[in-house]
């Protein structure tokens, strides 16, 4: 029999919950309590999950995976009566600016890499749990949503942006690496491969409908109507007679959303991509970017000589002419060699051989990947104490790289980052 809760009270809580943490408490008593990290509820048929340091843009850190990896494991059960699990932000500004960095890297800097790969260890554990589920699993990606919370987004069945959405993947931008799964996501990137290894490498977000329109966001909502998906789902009943519930339920998930989705074009004067022309950018990444390039070097050859060419025609592309793609894809690669020219040289080179060695391999051997080249982190060369205190300690925005460019950052160097021992691998046999 399904656990439910009153309608009056289901309506408060979704009500409340949708909008933030505030309102939770039953008491003054109550109110004077510290919150947890992450705060759980069962609503009817629904389980939700609130990542909950809105001080720290609900960054994730141990201690908020170590609540989710058993919980998340409760709700997919069989035994379990729930039919659908709902992740959130706490705040309304963002619902996961990505693994606390600035923690992982007071900790590399004391000496501590055991501590982080501790907090690696349950953060891949619970973006793995999260592509396993055979329950519906959606994100309301209300607001900055990038790195690991990016990577829990892209692991589950449903996305939901707003037109508060920053979707991305910035870690080249403080000396660290797309990690949380992106090897496997950003190969299988909803827009193409070649578009995803691009945006993994530049670390500009994605904003508002862009999110949409790139393939990550199943559904486009507006901010102020996710308090209609909570109403939608206290309708959500588990059908036990279905022969196949799981599909059932994902039907009725799709169809709540669906039914407030709206496809309105947000303006939003900071996008770098103009609405309604990432379908050029598509084509572009197919036509221009799809080959498999030797190296970093190579590849980034190639974008200077389209910028240097003021573009490319984009063939393909009704109601655009031709000149049109040509001056959009200038535009676009110039931003993209400045974004990446302010960004780690170690990083980008890293990244670009992460992308190239995850090509095609399940995301259970990009998650054994990725995790030993965080290891190697504690030991190896790298600038991620450096990226996090010009970005987040000493907020001078001037970090000092170890290497001056791409070119001068060794292959041997890189090739070390994939060293290891398989013994030290990230046990995922867990499930």
């Amino acid at each position: 029999m399904l656990r439910t809760l009153s309608a009056h009270r289901r309506r408060e809580s979704w009500n409340t919950v949708l909008s933030g943490i505030r309102g939770l408490s039953t008491g003054p008593a109550d109110d004077e309590k510290p919150q947890p990290p992450v705060v759980v509820r069962e609503m009817g048929s629904v389980g939700l999950a609130i990542l909950n340091r809105p001080a720290q843009m609900n960054a994730l850190n141990k201690e908020m995976c170590d609540i989710l990896i058993p919980k998340l494991k409760e709700w997919d059960s069989s035994n379990s009566p729930l039919m659908a699990v709902v992740m959130k932000g706490a705040g309304g500004k963002s619902f996961s600016a990505g693994g606390d960095v600035k923690e992982q890297a007071l900790l590399l800097k004391s000496g501590h890499p055991e501590r982080i790969q501790e907090f690696f260890s349950a953060n891949y554990k619970c973006d793995y749990i999260i592509s396993k589920m055979t329950k519906p699993f959606v994100s309301l990606m209300d607001g900055v949503t990038c790195g690991g919370g990016a990577g829990i987004t892209m692991h589950g069945t449903f996305r939901v942006a707003t037109e508060k959405t920053m979707w991305g993947m910035p870690e080249v931008r403080i000396g660290y690496f797309p990690d949380s799964g992106a090897s496997h996501y950003m190969n299988n990137f909803p827009s193409g491969r070649a578009l995803g290894i691009l945006y993994a490498l530049r670390g500009a977000p994605l904003q508002n409908q862009q999110v949409r329109d790139a393939g990550v966001a199943t559904h486009y909502i507006r901010s102020k109507r996710l308090s209609d998906v909570g109403k939608g789902f206290e309708k959500l009943t588990l059908n036990h007679g279905s022969e196949d519930p799981i599909t059932d339920a994902e039907n009725e998930v799709e169809l709540c959303l669906g039914e407030i989705e709206v496809n309105d074009h947000w303006k939003d004067a900071k996008q770098d991509v103009p609405d309604g022309i990432f379908p050029i950018l598509k084509g572009f990444a197919e036509q221009y970017l799809s080959r498999d390039f030797e190296c970093l070097e190579e590849y980034l050859d190639h974008l200077e000589q389209i910028k240097a060419e003021g573009g490319v025609l984009v063939e393909g592309f009704h109601g655009f002419n031709l000149e049109f793609s040509k001056a959009i894809t200038h535009a676009f690669v110039s931003k993209a060699l400045e974004d990446m020219a302010i960004s780690s040289p170690i990083s980008l080179k890293l990244t670009f051989e992460l992308m190239k060695r995850a090509k095609e391999k399940p995301l259970r051997d990009c998650i054994k990947m990725e995790y030993r080249v965080t290891k190697n982190f504690g030991t190896m060369p790298n600038d991620f104490y450096e990226g996090v205190r010009a970005k987040l300690i000493d907020k001078d925005e001037s970090p000092k790289w170890k290497y001056p460019s791409v070119a001068k950052v060794p292959d041997s160097l890189i090739r070390e980052f994939f060293h290891g021992d398989r013994k030290d691998d990230i046990n995922l046999d867990f499930l």
